[in-house]
């Protein structure tokens, strides 16, 4: 068994956040960064506003998984800004993680684990990640002109078994 870590691939249901850096990137490739160096983001700096995107990713051919840990690096100029980690599923609402704090002035990477699949409310299956989207919410609870960053939107399948002779499409850890 290994971990493997599912980054976007494509846009998902929900483009809101207002803003990516640079300009004209496309959201779900704004936040890639494996090994942050922070020159692609999307951010949020309209004040006092909640926005959501959401992204495609791969679900490869995966036979059964644990559990999932969603990763999130993220920043903000004042630790009053919040965030949250975000899915969706086929012919489902979207749901998001509760709103949470910020890091204040720094990048900071954020593990959030979900033994049980949020949506479902079961523990999670292969079949859940057919056409799954993952997201990130930001609310800038700042001051105008303040923003919220983040660079990197992940799901990590925690101790996964691949098909034999399958290719895995995410990249294996662990």
């Amino acid at each position: 068994m290994t971990d493997i870590i599912k980054l976007p691939n494509g846009v998902g249901d929900e483009t809101n956040i207002e803003e990516v850096f640079p300009l004209l990137t496309p959201h779900w490739q704004a936040v890639l960064a494996i090994y942050s160096d922070y020159t692609f983001f999307v951010h949020q700096d309209t004040y006092s506003t909640t926005k959501r995107d959401l992204y495609t990713i791969d679900y490869g051919d995966l036979y059964s998984f644990d559990s999932v840990i969603f990763h999130i690096n993220m920043r903000s100029p004042a630790s009053i800004h919040k965030k949250a980690f975000a899915l969706k599923m086929p012919a489902q609402a979207a749901w998001q993680d509760t709103l949470t704090d910020a890091p204040e002035d720094s990048w900071v990477h954020y593990e959030i684990p979900k033994a049980i699949n949020p949506i479902t409310t079961s523990a999670w299956k292969a079949s859940d990640l057919v056409n799954l989207q993952i997201g990130i919410v930001i609310q800038n609870n700042g001051f105008p002109g303040s923003d919220v960053g983040v660079d990197y939107v992940a799901l990590e399948l925690v101790n996964a078994v691949v098909e034999s002779g399958a290719k895995s499409q995410g990249h294996i850890i662990g």
